[in-house]
């Protein structure tokens, strides 16, 4: 092309100067109102081939000098899945949506994937809902955990069987209440509210014991 006097960015330009609306204009004639679209798009590779370009003083096309087809796009990144080449797909979930809801939708529409493209292999590289249910099991853990440890802890150090008690089943009690709310509210158990209701167990019992107190030396005076 060189030899021709003709670079990459003089085939650029035809291209593009080929490819381009320039727009509509009404013409009225009488009675009669035309809508006249002149546009100038590539839409086949033939119209590709017939694009003419100025060579000093020759008119050629692009198909007297150049072939002409589709060819794949060179690629601009690689991702690979079990050494195959792959397409990945990230799916970020919504701060209103569930978590365990994203989790079976997504396996449903993989089955209906996995239906409808047999010849193509569908698979989940990086689910991070394990972690997260991992984070909410050891949260679960450390709720119930520290709830009877607290429960134990203040029979040996009020030297009460009563007061305890009462504060021990005023704990599920409270948990109980607390995740009826959050399914009539329609708030999700995740991590930030496993931690809320760890901080709430805690407040409880330290006012509770603060309560007690009071009413025992209460009692003691009036006796």
């Amino acid at each position: 092309m060189v030899s021709l006097g003709i670079h990459e960015s003089d085939i650029t330009n035809a291209v593009s100067i080929n490819n381009i609306n320039i727009g509509s204009i009404l013409v009225k004639d009488g009675k009669y109102l035309y809508n006249l679209e002149f546009s100038s798009y590539l839409k086949e590779i033939e119209d590709i081939r017939n694009i003419y370009i100025k060579s000093g003083s020759r008119l050629m096309q692009l198909k007297d000098f150049a072939q002409i087809g589709i060819r794949q796009e060179r690629p601009r990144g690689m991702y690979y899945s079990n050494g195959k080449r792959a397409i990945s797909l990230a799916i970020i979930k919504e701060s209103t949506s569930k978590m365990a809801g994203l989790k079976s939708k997504m396996s449903e529409m993989i089955n209906l994937f996995r239906k409808d493209y047999p010849q193509m292999e569908f698979e989940i590289s990086q689910d991070q809902t394990l972690l997260l249910d991992y984070s909410i099991s050891n949260l679960k853990q450390d709720l119930w955990a520290g709830g009877i440890m607290a429960f134990l802890l203040m029979f040996f150090f009020l030297k009460d069987g009563k007061s305890p008690l009462i504060i021990g089943i005023s704990i599920p009690t409270t948990l109980v209440i607390s995740l009826l709310f959050f399914y009539l509210v329609g708030l999700s158990v995740n991590i930030i509210s496993l931690a809320g209701l760890v901080l709430g167990v805690g407040m409880m019992i330290d006012n509770s014991i603060v309560v007690i107190e009071n009413i025992t030396q209460w009692i003691e005076k009036r006796a």
